[in-house]
């Protein structure tokens, strides 16, 4: 139904933008002109986070045990308040994010090992069978030591800024909309951005319509529309034909994610159903109503038709 492209971790294991603008940008083109993905299918993976590295700024110096960390995860929210407690302003990188670094000279220990002294012997065959219990686990031997490195820290993280630009790049490409990595990431100012962005969800309450069904001989075609405007994503349909003067009543369940002409740009043309049904040749009230998320009842449409089918 949808495609959502996680655009996001470009840098990992070097400093680096998260979601630089000018990836985002080649692989909205690839996406539309080369895989040729209906653009109103596909939606932006944008992150609301960063990282944050560790490393050794003179390589001559050796570091205590443990002052290089693994690259770690920042979030939008928690910029601010880094970057305040050590006194440095973010700045707006060249790939649309926002970066900052900082240096601490760091003292602690660290086990040094032996200096290497070459074998004298040479021994061409092993004659002694190895040990049932298997290997012990290695001891690294050298001499402790304290010592001292400058720790340079270095950020990059995407801001309302950010997101809003690469949002726009997906939105002129014509699909239809992004997905952000992760709720509660995010700041305040993250949606006062988007919302200079248009177009909106339409917001709207659930609704649902029905077509005049088509009734040939043995088989009857019902399609409409059934869009909650909330959201972007098709939802289900339930239809039923009940035979007039029966208490027979035949279900069909179906999503609403075919192509339909008209529907407001702003969802997309996927909002429409078409469902066909095999039946013996008779009269059928036919009725069809949405289903929400968790399979919670929805409005019907507002008419329920008669068909004769031959």
């Amino acid at each position: 139904d949808r495609l959502r492209l996680m655009v996001y971790d470009w840098s990992i294991t070097n400093p680096g933008p998260i979601a630089p603008n000018f990836w985002v940008k080649s692989v909205v083109a690839y996406s539309t002109t080369v895989a040729k993905v209906p653009p109103k299918k596909l939606q932006l993976g944008v992150p609301a986070y960063g990282r944050h590295w560790w490393t050794k700024q003179n390589a001559s110096e050796t570091c205590p045990d443990g002052a290089l960390k693994p690259v770690d995860s920042i979030t939008m929210r928690e910029t601010s308040g880094l970057a305040s407690l050590h006194g440095v302003t973010p700045v707006r990188h060249s790939s649309g994010e926002l970066t900052f670094s900082w240096t601490e000279r760091v003292t602690g220990s660290t086990k040094l090992p032996p200096p290497y002294v070459a074998p004298t012997t040479h021994v061409g065959t092993v004659r002694t069978a190895a040990a049932a219990t298997g290997l012990k686990p290695a001891v690294r031997l050298g001499t402790t030591r304290t010592v001292t490195c400058t720790v340079k820290h270095v950020v990059f993280v995407p801001d309302a800024t950010t997101v809003r630009t690469n949002a726009q790049t997906a939105l002129t490409a014509g699909w239809s909309g992004i997905a952000v990595w992760a709720f509660g990431y995010e700041t305040a100012a993250l949606y006062a951005q988007l919302n200079t962005i248009a177009p909106q969800r339409p917001n709207t309450a659930p609704a649902i319509s029905l077509d005049a069904p088509v009734a040939t001989a043995g088989r009857l075609r019902v399609t409409g529309t059934a869009i909650d405007g909330r959201f972007d994503l098709p939802v289900p349909v339930r239809i039923t034909a009940t035979r007039i003067g029966t208490s027979t009543v035949i279900p069909h369940t179906t999503v609403a994610n075919v192509s339909r002409a008209g529907l407001p740009a702003s969802i997309g043309p996927f909002h429409g159903f078409a469902q066909t049904f095999t039946l013996t040749a008779g009269s059928y009230r036919v009725c069809a109503s949405m289903l929400l998320w968790g399979g919670v009842a929805g409005p019907p449409a507002a008419t329920c038709p008669t068909v004769t089918v031959p």
